[in-house]
């Protein structure tokens, strides 16, 4: 129901299931809004209709889900302004058809004096409006407020998609120019590398496969998408049908550690889809990209919710070199998929090289030598170890050279990934002192990396599980960085027994871990 948000009843307020049956309400609750503003008569009814027409744009987007509509009207010098919100799938202006009816229709004699787009990740979206005192059409440009950056107004649609950005599409927009071939044709379905056009459609497909429950937020920014596509962070592969909806997306991510090894993920395909092998073309499709760029290697991390993607990537030539536990938070959503564990959940890394792999050596924590050994001939490198020199942190504790520690914090997750550079004299006390630190911040999970190809790199694993963190395996993150990894658990029980797992290796490496995990049952 509507209830005034302030004593001085200048926002009043509405929450209603997404649903056409509610429409009405929002109708009424504007209209009267708008008397409370101090509208008359026909202003009124246009204020109660626009609203209800934004309304109902929102409710025919999420109708496939059971969502809630927020009404928001706020009594302001002038006018009024109304925002609707609700955490269904994002705007997609890409639709040129769709868009250029729209728009033509709020700019149409009685509409509202502005309105803004806005898509919010994770938090859903929102459509906020301006009436004017007396204005039966847009006042003039000079009545916009300053910080409006999505508007329409003057003919165009500005809809905000990206962390500030603003993205103009015009009334008819400009032929988007050829498009690259498609790489396959299979059932109706065509796979090939994303065009910028389709960025809103991804965003459509992730929503449909994990609603707003995704972990990197950018992919429900479809601007946000097609720039991580154009600048080259992220090379996005698409299965797309005849009538131009995107029912499977993956991609390769270049993370911090190196350009030469990119990550497999990102992976969606529609709930209808599921079954038809969308995401195993797309992977292909990938893999055969990856190859001929001529890159080193690529990791994913496969879920250990269910075993698909860990066949999958079986399938694709690729081998379990490490896990990472509990990393997931319990809210994320694979939708259409088994029962799922309240628990934290983890990942299996999986890696392939391209080529061969590096011969130089490595500094092996000894303790873990024959595990670290098996892992590489897993991923096909059985002779990785030969020529690995013993710690040499002695020669380091003079002072001479100081330890460089980078910390990468995700709020959205709770972890915290450290990553040792440079390692000095002082590193027993740098360590200690993050670790304080990260654990104080509540922090669930703390990731560490050490790359084994520095010296003091065996003494460096050595005190990390002096502090309590635990080997969970190796990767190859550069044809000049291999890095192994470990995880501190800050009052977080890792839930073993809930972990599907597709091959014996995987097994064999979670129960090593297991081993040595204190608080494991």
């Amino acid at each position: 129901m509507g209830t005034p948000d302030t004593a001085a009843a200048r926002r009043v307020t509405l929450s209603v299931p997404s649903r056409p049956e509610f429409l009405g309400l929002v109708r009424d609750l504007g209209r009267g809004a708008a008397a409370l503003a101090g509208f008359r008569g026909d202003d009124r009814r246009r204020v109660g209709v626009v609203v209800q027409r934004l309304a109902a744009i929102l409710v025919l987007e999420a109708a496939r889900e059971v969502l809630t509509l927020d009404l928001v009207c706020e009594l302001v010098p002038g006018g009024l302004t109304v925002t609707l919100h609700d955490d269904g799938p994002p705007f997609d202006p890409s639709r040129a058809g769709e868009a250029d009816s729209f728009v033509r229709g709020l700019l149409e004699e009685g509409s509202a004096d502005w309105v803004e787009f806005r898509n919010e990740g994770r938090a859903g979206k929102t459509v906020q409006m301006m009436f004017h005192h007396g204005a039966s059409s847009r006042g003039p440009e000079a009545d916009l407020p300053a910080d409006a950056d999505s508007l329409v107004a003057g003919g165009r649609a500005a809809w905000e998609l990206a962390d500030g950005g603003e993205q103009l599409w015009e009334l008819d927009p400009a032929d988007p120019g050829e498009a690259p071939p498609p790489a396959e044709t299979a059932g109706g379905v065509t796979y090939g590398l994303m065009r910028p056009e389709q960025a809103g459609s991804v965003s459509d497909c992730m929503f449909d496969t994990y609603r707003l429950t995704y972990l990197h937020e950018s992919m429900y920014h479809p601007r946000r998408i097609a720039e991580l596509n154009e600048s080259g962070q992220m090379v996005s592969f698409v299965a797309t049908t005849p009538d131009g909806t995107v029912v499977g997306h993956t991609a390769m991510s270049f993370p911090g550690e190196g350009r030469d090894v990119p990550e497999l993920g990102v992976g969606a395909v529609r709930r209808a889809w599921r079954g038809q092998h969308v995401a195993r073309r797309l992977a292909d499709l990938l893999i055969e990209e990856a190859e001929a760029r001529g890159l080193y290697g690529i990791y994913a991390g496969a879920i250990t919710v269910h075993a698909i993607t860990q066949h999958i990537n079986v399938q694709l030539g690729m081998g379990t070199c490490g896990v990472r536990l509990a990393t997931v938070p319990s809210d994320r959503e694979f939708r259409g998929m088994d029962a799922q564990s309240h628990h934290r959940q983890s990942s299996i890394t999986m890696f392939r090289y391209f080529g061969g792999y590096s011969a130089a050596p490595l500094e092996i924590p000894e303790r873990h030598r024959a595990m670290i050994a098996r892992l590489y001939g897993w991923i096909g490198a059985p002779d990785r170890l030969e020529g690995s020199p013993p710690g040499v942190l002695e020669a380091l504790r003079d002072g001479r050279e100081a330890t460089d520690i980078t910390v990468r914090l995700q709020p959205a997750t709770s972890v915290a990934t450290l990553s040792v550079a440079a390692i000095g004299g002082d590193l027993r006390e740098r360590l200690r002192d993050e670790l304080r630190r990260l654990r104080e911040s509540e922090l669930r999970v703390i990731e560490a990396k050490v790359d084994m190809t520095r010296p003091g790199a065996a003494e460096a694993a050595s005190l990390l599980e002096e502090l309590g963190f635990v080997f969970t395996g190796v990767l190859p993150a550069g044809r000049a960085t291999d890095l192994a990894t470990f995880q501190y658990f800050n009052g977080v029980l890792v839930d073993y027994d809930l972990m599907k797992i597709d091959s014996d290796e995987t097994r064999e490496l979670v129960a090593y871990v297991r081993a040595m995990d204190p608080d494991a049952g």
